[in-house]
């Protein structure tokens, strides 16, 4: 069987979707990823092939008319519906730049599922239009499916002028959050998230016995606001603390100088910093977060934008973290992150129940019939 999987650009939208398709491959079927820029060379560096729909792509021209809109939201709105229509109309315009070129794509290689990412119009699309079902591969706590349908709402223009009055003939909605914290509507099914964060060559100190806690710090792969982190620092001067700051390439500088205990690099796998780290602070992207839980640790939360905000609110009510304001990051906020035993109880619970969850081996082969 042919699978076309398709992912909005952006790491965080690709990455979760990693461990889905390699067990597709091992299973048998042919898998091909579509999506666009350097996103395309992440997935070949993953070892898939995959089709670049828009070499040129950018956010920028595409999200800067909504910039204003953005601003003007308060607290508040920014995780709630404002912040989501603002979102679906940024995704349906991504979809549109990237369309024409996956039709063409999907009639030559004649795929038999698509699998997307979720707010992915595409994918969406090129399913209805072949009439062959589809994935929506959901990638953290947040449930996209209502967010989705917004886009392919939004993307009517496209449906018409392709003469697609239907929706694919059958579809499946896959989730990978805890059970517990789960927000969705519609039932999914649900898989344990088995994080993929890239290869990378491991440092020594990574490979020795720690002799103090480890604060792993990051901001993932788009807001790469590195002056959030500016009370981080201040704070962790002195403690008996480790901190890493994985910083994905960004520039350190507006930090200043560094105290003793805070390190810096480039990329290191997440999961496998985390593995020994003994909690977390993040921004709060779906992957990071998800990464996160799994790793059944500690964390604290400062969401940045996007989806970020919603993950936030998901992590503090459920109790496996804190989601302070970054003025108010000081020592008493990471000592507690540290000492919290309720917090390190309620993150191992969690991990239990994303370790119950089916495998994506043992879940594939059952989605795959259940749809054919």
């Amino acid at each position: 069987m042919r699978v076309l999987l398709t992912a909005s650009p952006g790491l965080g939208h690709l990455f979760p979707l990693i461990n889905f398709a390699w067990t597709l491959r091992a299973s048998g079927h042919e898998v091909l990823v579509a999506t666009a820029a350097e996103t395309t060379d992440a997935a070949v560096a993953a070892g898939l092939p995959a089709v670049d729909l828009a070499p040129d792509f950018s956010f920028e021209p595409l999200s800067a008319p909504l910039a204003p809109r953005f601003a003007a939201l308060t607290p508040e709105d920014r995780s709630g519906p404002k912040l989501i229509e603002i979102g679906t109309d940024l995704f349906a315009a991504v979809a549109e730049n990237l369309v024409d070129r996956a039709v063409d794509l999907a009639d030559h290689w004649r795929p038999d599922l698509v699998v997307h990412s979720p707010m992915d119009g595409v994918g969406l699309f090129v399913a209805a239009r072949r009439g062959i079902p589809v994935i929506n591969h959901e990638y953290g706590v947040s449930a996209m499916a209502e967010r989705t349908e917004l886009v392919r709402t939004k993307m009517a223009a496209t449906y018409e002028r392709f003469g697609v009055a239907h929706e694919a003939p059958r579809g499946a909605l896959l989730s990978v959050a805890p059970p517990s914290m789960y927000t969705g509507e519609r039932q999914p099914w649900t898989m344990r998230y088995v994080p993929y964060n890239a290869g990378g060559r491991l440092p020594e100190w990574l490979l020795v016995e720690r002799t103090r806690p480890r604060v792993a710090v990051t901001l993932g792969t788009v807001f790469k606001n590195v002056t959030a982190l500016r009370n981080l620092v201040t704070a962790a001067d002195g403690m008996d603390a480790e901190f890493v700051l994985a910083l994905g390439g960004a520039d350190p500088e507006p930090l200043g100088a560094l105290p003793d205990n805070v390190r810096v690099v480039d990329w290191v796998p997440l999961s496998v910093l985390l593995d020994v780290s003994d909690a977390v602070v993040h921004h709060g992207g779906s992957g990071t977060t998800m990464t996160a839980l799994a790793s059944g640790l500690p964390q604290i939360v400062l969401p940045q934008g996007a989806d970020q905000h919603f993950n936030a609110i998901a992590v503090a009510k459920r109790g496996v973290g804190l989601t302070p304001e970054e003025t108010a990051l000081d020592r008493e906020v990471l000592t507690a992150l540290l000492s919290d035993e309720g917090l390190r109880s309620v993150a191992t619970e969690v991990r239990a129940e994303i370790d119950a969850l089916p495998t994506p081996c043992q879940l594939v082969p059952r989605l795959i019939d259940s749809l054919f």
